[in-house]
């Protein structure tokens, strides 16, 4: 078996070959997950704590892309999946840099369904004056 040879040390022509595809989910076939409410408590506790960065906290608006660049796959599922999302976050310790208005710039972006959003919401709410009253 001939050995290839280079910078990393030597490789087997059998090593060069390439692995089985990666799965590739159709967009039409994409669908916001729902939340478990363990999941559901550690989000709502994250954003208190300011880990994580909603959609909602983009200003100005026109940043929109700036900060979630990963938004552009909304075009390509369709409008049944669309409606089913609450808010779109990422962690804020993902953070690659910041746009011209201070927003951070978040290669990733995730989604939450707007039934969890809806309940998420309230607890946001309850846990803030909780903590103001503490």
């Amino acid at each position: 078996m001939p050995i290839v040879t280079g910078y990393i040390g030597p490789i087997h022509c059998k090593d060069l070959r390439l692995g089985p595809p990666a799965v590739r989910i159709d967009p039409r076939d994409w669908r916001v997950q729902r939340l478990a409410p363990e999941a559901l408590v550690r989000f709502v506790l994250d954003v208190v704590e300011r880990r994580i960065f909603l959609g909602q906290e983009i200003a100005p608006a026109g940043d929109l892309y700036c900060v979630f660049p990963g938004l552009a796959m909304l075009t390509e599922i369709t409008a049944d999946a669309r409606r089913e999302i609450g808010t779109f976050y990422e962690y804020r310790d993902r953070a690659i840099g910041q746009t011209l208005h201070g927003n951070p710039s978040l290669p990733s972006v995730q989604f939450l369904h707007y039934e969890d959003w809806e309940q998420a919401r309230d607890m946001i709410a309850a846990e803030v004056l909780r903590r103001e009253r503490a």
